[in-house]
């Protein structure tokens, strides 16, 4: 995506004719959508200025004449340009000039926007939601001022929206197609992500002269490197608990925003596209040099690393990805790891699961202490591997977070060869797919053992502690392949009770040769 991008309060646009060309269907904002703009802008506090109102991307292709096509944001850009007509023409007739709009499939619209005319709201569909719209804006505004105080809220209003309410202008170059993009924003539906706004930004050739346009180009290859590493399912879903959008990078920027917005109090991290304004604000603060954009570009290449190491290093990965799995921020883990060897990075995760576990005995959970007895089963697995294995065999996270996950009863409680048992030892996790498809949670202790051992043959994942338990690999001395017994129930817990003793121990985590910390 090509183009110069920047932000524009509704002030700097005076004196700017727009034109909306005849791809774009007519003005069609409805009442609803017209009250719930001017509630939003209304509300919003901007702390005597401090702050702005971000109200999305204004999609623009410069034509003859000094006029700007509109490729998106004309509902909005046409809602602007009514309120701030009726706001002039009643309370504000001092201000300075507004832009124009002109449609293209309406002849008239331009002199109908300049004198809004009630008797013309019916002459065509386009004028019918415009006047609708106005009708709306003037309801709302006597609701909210009541007719003595119009003239200053009016004039408060509109002050707002010229000073304080901005689009994030993108300007495709006149070469561009801008029915592509049209179509692309619109008919498909896929909304321009902060990613997409921010390379937009970085790799304007304005940063970048002479020898530098190499560097611009090393770094678009970089960019899409970066892209399609983060679609490496399992690197992704160690790092996320959620379906990625249309762009994975997008991810690195929204965590580099928080770290700079702390330095920006003036953008609220609640605004429509956070990341894509803070990193706007960082190029404008370092003065838009081709210096500035490579520092910004060289810490998204170092975040990058840093996550990758994660991945990379065999405990980090189970540890780190055991916590997020548990609703740990990456913010967070970083900010605990921050100046730490890896030894003692690790040391410090590792006291923090601890710590978050809590206290109480492994045997005295029951079924009904779902979340205590979900987050312990699956550290048992984590924590198997990393005790136990030969580091060869990682926990899938991302098999484990596409699935819905069921605190199965291992001896069912519909199987009347035993009683009912809702206690741990009785307990183990098994994907709803599985439970579904098989109707599973009733039957017998020897068929539940059948299916799990077709499903590991068809190469589908089963936790390894699941695994085990129906092959009775916790037993020592198996007395029964048909039943889960009492003896069965105390080895298991047992081996849950050492391996967890084990793993909080930390002896599994060991230095490098030469590594301190």
């Amino acid at each position: 995506m090509n183009g110069t991008i920047d932000t524009r309060v509704i002030g700097q646009l005076a004196g700017i004719p727009f034109f909306v060309p005849a791809y774009q269907r007519g003005y069609r904002w409805t009442e609803n959508e017209v009250r719930a703009l001017l509630e939003d802008v209304w509300d919003f506090d901007t702390e005597n200025g401090a702050l702005r109102y971000c109200i999305q991307p204004l999609i623009v292709q410069p034509r003859a004449g000094g006029k700007y096509e509109v490729v998106d944001g004309q509902q909005r850009l046409t809602t602007i340009f009514l309120f701030m007509r009726l706001a002039r023409g009643k309370a504000a007739k001092n201000a300075p000039p507004l832009f124009s709009l002109e449609y293209e499939t309406r002849p008239g619209s331009a002199e109908f926007l300049r004198t809004l005319p009630q008797g013309r709201y019916e002459e065509n569909i386009d004028f019918h939601f415009m006047g609708r719209a106005c009708q709306a804006m003037r309801d709302w505004v006597r609701a909210k001022a009541g007719r003595e105080g119009m003239p200053d809220f009016l004039n408060a209003l509109y002050e707002k929206f010229r000073d304080s309410v901005f689009f994030i202008w993108y300007e495709l170059p006149a070469r561009e197609d801008p029915i592509e993009m049209f179509q692309r924003v619109n008919i498909g539906r896929i909304p321009l992500t902060d990613a997409e706004l921010i390379k937009a930004l970085l790799l304007d050739s304005a940063h970048f002269h002479g020898a530098g346009v190499r560097r611009q180009t090393e770094i678009a290859v970089l960019w899409d490197k970066i892209e399609q590493e983060l679609h490496h399912e399992p690197f992704w879903y160690f790092l996320n608990g959620k379906e990625p959008g249309s762009t994975r990078i997008d991810m690195l920027f929204s965590l580099l925003a928080q770290q700079y917005g702390r330095e920006m109090p003036e953008i609220d991290a609640r605004t429509p596209h956070y990341p894509f304004l803070v990193f706007s604000e960082a190029v404008k603060r370092g003065g838009g040099t081709q210096a500035c954009v490579e520092g910004l570009w060289r810490d998204v290449e170092l975040l990058y690393e840093e996550l990758r190491s994660w991945y990379e290093d065999y405990n980090r990965y189970h540890l780190i990805g055991y916590a997020i799995a548990q609703g740990k921020s990456i913010s967070a883990l970083r900010a605990r790891m921050a100046g730490k060897g890896k030894r003692a990075a690790l040391k410090a995760l590792l006291a923090d699961v601890r710590a978050e576990y809590g206290q109480g005995k492994v045997e005295d959970l029951t079924y009904e202490q779902g979340k205590k007895v979900r987050r312990t089963l699956l550290l048992f697995n984590i924590a198997t591997l990393v005790c136990e294995s030969d580091h060869q065999t990682r926990f899938p996270f991302d098999l484990y977070k596409k699935e819905q996950w069921d605190i199965e009863h291992i001896h069912a409680t519909g199987d009347r060869s035993a009683g009912a048992d809702d206690g741990i030892g009785n307990l183990t996790l098994l994907n709803l797919r599985i439970n579904r498809a098989y109707e599973y949670r009733d039957v017998p202790f020897e068929q539940k053992r059948q299916v799990i051992l077709e499903e590991s043959a068809k190469g589908n994942f089963i936790p390894v502690c699941t695994k085990n338990v129906f092959l009775k690999s916790f037993t020592r001395r198996v007395q029964s392949t048909v039943q889960w017994d009492e003896n069965d129930k105390a080895e298991y817990i047992e081996t849950m009770k050492a391996t967890l003793k084990t793993f909080f121990a930390g002896r599994w985590i060991a230095a490098r040769p030469g590594e301190t910390g």
